[in-house]
């Protein structure tokens, strides 16, 4: 985003996972906190797990696979 001149934080969506999604999650507080202050400041919210049928770009991820 720094390269690209991006304004903005990064939302983070991804396909359920179900177990392993919750854990991957439960991650997500202690990396933010080792990251540089630069990185922090992009990060948006905890992921969200949704289903790929409903958020298009999930969608296309799948198509493009």
């Amino acid at each position: 985003m720094d390269k690209a001149n991006i304004d903005g934080t990064v939302e983070w969506v991804f396909d359920v996972q179900g177990k392993i999604g919750d854990e991957a999650n439960k991650w997500y507080d202690f990396i933010r906190d080792e990251v540089s202050p630069a990185v922090r400041q992009r990060l948006g919210s905890k992921p969200i797990f949704r289903h790929d049928k409903s958020v298009l770009p999930l969608k296309a991820a799948d198509l493009y696979a």
